[in-house]
């Protein structure tokens, strides 16, 4: 018999059999085969025979059943290097389907059922697939430098995620909706997803050693940082797939590795795509907008997946691109990038991660003793938690005075940030009087609302000394009413709208007007984009341009004529598919004639919308077809 390592699962034993040296047929329809694993002493549900390929069997009772003789399975058989286990469920009710997975209702729980096409190969694909694998890593284990072929074909892209990736979680890190994804230590138990529409989840995914021991070596690399027992936490991010890794080990666990990975919008949500989302309404977001443009410094405050960051990142494209923008974070999770490509100065600074005090990484305090020597007129922390936000508050009050300064931080509103910064983190009570707005955030589970939201902006007032809620040193601005799921606005009274216009020498009423015109803003694209569904409407770009209008103090009457000419304004091929979406051709009988749909391109001409249309039929976006002298558009759903 081969030998065999018997593995424990939350719910089922592995037995892992060798069968390279067997010259027998590694299957339970051979009785060589059956009597060799006859003689594994332990009871399993789960069996691997590991030869060219794996062979995987599933059954609650397979061990017994073996023995009895009486069975009948049908394996898996899929690639040997694969790093993970898929266990079969079936559950009550599907309640969601795509083609990589579905979720399914089992009682009162939801699971994900994950369905890779890794594990539904045919014999042909299979052997393919493992010879490029096999050969890439022969490759690396030479001086030879390894080639991944270059065509562009299903296995071609597998072959990819398995030797320069991550395997199955390259697929799984591309799925906008999986929000959270958690493997406790010491990896036993299935994987645990958070889905944005579905909630927590578990699932059919249950990984081996080995891929905690990958996940490991690809973050230690990628981030330059140490993870191991003498420091047996990471803090990092993968940013080809904008998510945020957080690992850990022994000793800080009690046994083997565990990670949490959030995911972020790899394309940072604009402050319109926020009202739509229903994050806030567009009197909260012209409110936000306002206070942004007059150079105020406010905290983002809330529980872990809030949505503090995703709020911070669209709060960054509504700066003026005339300023300098300095961002301090540990971890890459806010939109440097993005900024960059659409002209902002910005400039990243990189600090030391939680639990890596002896790193070759500067402390935050060290970072932002920096920033105030490099001209900053935005400074930006990513997340407020340590012994830098003693010297924050003294940035806020002198060196970053006259400029922004926007942060997140853990708490639950404007006196449990209060308290935590004051009392847990050393801050002087009078310092927190620096920052001017604290909005807070939080995730709603209700039957009015499911997701995140604003729920509450208060104003930090100046003439307090002492306890800023005894001396009613905070002003509630914005507040969201849970039952009804609508704000109450009250800037009566507001000492911030107040300086805010005697520093720009006008009156609070022209204050109030200006917000209320960030409204109409605000209110115009959603409807447009409701009515044409054109994406460039909710993009960063136009807000960003829109920004500009405001700052150069053009006619409010010609920036709506702007917004309402950002559909026709388009150039690039997502125009085009826009409009078909607006037009809701999404089949032969609805399709567009090729005529009518130039004639609604307005400013393309006709060499450029012919370019766009090949460029979409090229990328398989839409399909063309004759009818009669006639060629009509559809878009694929």
């Amino acid at each position: 018999m081969g030998s065999y390592e018997l593995r424990k699962f939350s719910g089922f034993n592995a037995a892992i059999v060798d069968c390279e040296k067997c010259k027998n047929l590694s299957s339970l329809n051979s009785n060589d085969c059956l009597k060799c694993i006859g003689k594994i002493d332990s009871r399993f549900s789960l069996l691997e025979l590991r030869k060219n390929s794996s062979i995987i069997y599933f059954d609650e009772s397979l061990s017994e059943k073996i023995k009895s003789g009486i069975f009948e399975l049908v394996p898996r058989v899929v690639p040997k290097f694969l790093l993970y286990y898929l266990v079969p469920f079936k559950g009550e009710e599907i309640i969601y389907e795509s083609d990589f997975y579905k979720i399914m209702r089992d009682g009162s729980e939801r699971i994900i059922v994950f369905e890779p096409p890794e594990y539904n190969l045919n014999i042909k694909e299979l052997n393919e697939f493992s010879e490029r694998v096999l050969s890439i890593q022969s490759q690396n284990d030479s001086d030879k430098a390894p080639t991944v072929p270059e065509l562009k074909d299903e296995i071609s892209e597998l072959t990819e995620a398995y030797t320069k990736g991550l395997g199955i979680f390259d697929k799984i890190l591309g799925i906008p909706e999986l929000q959270d994804v958690f493997i406790n230590s010491p990896g036993d138990s299935c994987v645990f997803f958070t889905h944005s529409k579905y909630g927590p989840l578990k699932s059919n995914l249950f990984v081996k050693k080995e891929m905690l021991n990958r996940l490991s070596t690809f973050l230690r690399t990628n981030s330059g940082r140490p993870f191991d027992e003498s420091f047996p936490v990471i803090h990092t991010s993968i940013k080809e797939f904008s998510t945020r890794v957080c690992g850990l080990t022994y000793p800080m666990t009690y046994d083997g590795i565990g990670f949490a990975l959030r995911k972020h919008y790899m394309n940072p949500l604009s402050i319109s795509s926020m009202v739509l989302e229903k994050f806030m309404d567009a009197s909260v977001a012209a409110l936000i907008w306002f206070f942004i443009d007059s150079d105020i410094k406010l905290l983002i405050t809330g529980p872990r997946g809030s949505g503090k960051t995703t709020l911070l990142s669209s709060l960054m494209f509504l700066s003026s691109k005339a300023n300098r923008v300095i961002v301090i974070e540990d971890t890459s999770e806010l939109p440097v990038p993005q900024l960059k490509e659409l002209g902002f100065n910005v400039e990243h600074l990189r600090t030391n991660s939680f639990g890596s005090a002896d790193s070759f990484e500067f402390s935050n305090d060290a970072a932002l003793r920096t920033a105030l020597r490099l001209g900053e007129s935005l400074l930006v922390i990513g997340e407020v938690r340590g012994t830098e936000a003693k010297f924050l508050f003294e940035a806020m009050r002198i060196g970053a005075s006259g400029n922004n300064v926007m942060g997140t931080i853990h708490g639950s509103n404007a006196f449990d940030t209060y308290d935590r910064v004051v009392n847990d983190l050393g801050v002087p009570a009078t310092s927190f009087k620096a920052a001017d707005l604290v909005i807070s955030c939080s995730y709603f589970n209700s039957n009015n609302f499911k997701g995140r939201r604003v729920f509450e902006i208060t104003e930090v007032k100046k003439g307090w000394f002492n306890n800023p809620v005894k001396e009613k040193g905070f002003a509630s601005l914005v507040s969201l009413n849970p039952m009804t799921s609508k704000y109450s606005i009250n800037l009566e009274g507001s000492e911030l709208v107040k300086n805010v216009a005697y520093k720009n020498g006008v009156s609070v009423k022209s204050c109030i007007a200006g917000i209320k015109r960030r409204r109409e803003i605000l209110e115009l694209i959603i409807d447009n984009y409701k009515r044409l569904k054109c994406e460039s409407l909710l993009s960063n770009e136009t807000i960003v341009e829109l920004s500009g209008m405001i700052a150069a103090g053009v006619e409010h009457s010609n920036i709506l004529k702007y917004v309402k000419s950002v559909f026709l304004k388009s150039d690039n091929d997502e125009f085009i598919a826009d409009l078909l979406k607006s037009l809701k051709a999404f089949s032969k009988e609805s399709a567009v004639d090729s005529k009518k749909l130039f004639l609604m391109s307005k400013n393309i001409s006709r060499p450029k919308f012919n370019e766009l249309i090949s460029s979409l039929e090229s990328k398989n976006v839409i399909i063309g077809f004759c009818k009669g002298s006639k060629r009509y558009w559809f878009i694929r759903r």
